[in-house]
């Protein structure tokens, strides 16, 4: 789980270098550029969504995590 949260960290800062090469590049045409701010807009709701995913299941498996734990220790 925490591989997975570094590597969508990791592709989340490249997509962030992508965006700012594209918006200091000026020579893109209009149709162009609508298609690309089209698909960033896009990859931004997903990185969202994954990121909230990621820290729900994150928060639901630190809880069954204690209460495991929790429940081991009281056997012993």
């Amino acid at each position: 789980m925490m591989n997975l949260a570094h590597n969508l960290y990791e592709a989340s800062i490249a997509k962030d270098e992508l965006r700012k090469a594209y918006e200091e590049c000026r020579d893109i045409p209009q149709e162009q550029r609508a298609v690309i701010e089209n698909f960033l807009k896009i990859e931004s709701e997903l990185d969202y969504e994954m990121n909230r995913y990621l820290l729900w299941n994150g928060a639901k498996l630190g809880k069954q995590i204690r209460d495991k734990k929790g429940w081991i220790l009281g056997l012993l």
